[in-house]
């Protein structure tokens, strides 16, 4: 994975261009930067995870961080379970007959042309990892 730190300090995943980060000035427009991962769990919108003096240690914090703080599932009620990831966002659903499904940014895996479904939520939360 390579990061990008764009000129509004936006830090972004060049892979999936998703925005996984920023960074702040500590002090106005100038002095050391606040580093702020935005792939959390519970809807926390970001949280804080370094100070640093340059802007290249702003991707190398932001990415120490997520390699030791990977993304994980959030439990949001018994049947959905959703997981914030550096490319995108994996969600998998119980369904009226108790079959799982997995979706990516909203969209169904599939199988043929109809929802591909689970016996279990650790087995769709499992495929949903590997796609």
């Amino acid at each position: 994975m390579r990061l990008l730190l764009l000129q509004c300090l936006n830090i972004v995943n060049d892979d999936s261009l998703v925005v996984i980060g920023d960074a702040r000035f500590a002090n106005g427009h100038n002095g050391p930067l606040r580093v702020f991962a935005s792939v959390t769990p519970d809807d926390r919108s970001s949280v804080e995870v370094a100070t640093v003096n340059s802007f290249d240690q702003c991707l190398t914090a932001l990415a120490d961080h997520y390699e030791k703080n990977p993304p994980r599932w959030d439990r949001r009620s018994a049947a959905w379970y959703e997981k914030e990831t550096l490319y995108s966002n994996l969600r998998v659903e119980q369904d009226q007959r108790g079959e799982w499904r997995v979706y990516r940014d909203n969209y169904p895996m599939l199988e043929g042309t109809k929802p591909a479904t689970f016996g279990s939520r650790e087995e769709a939360q499992r495929v949903a990892d590997a796609i």
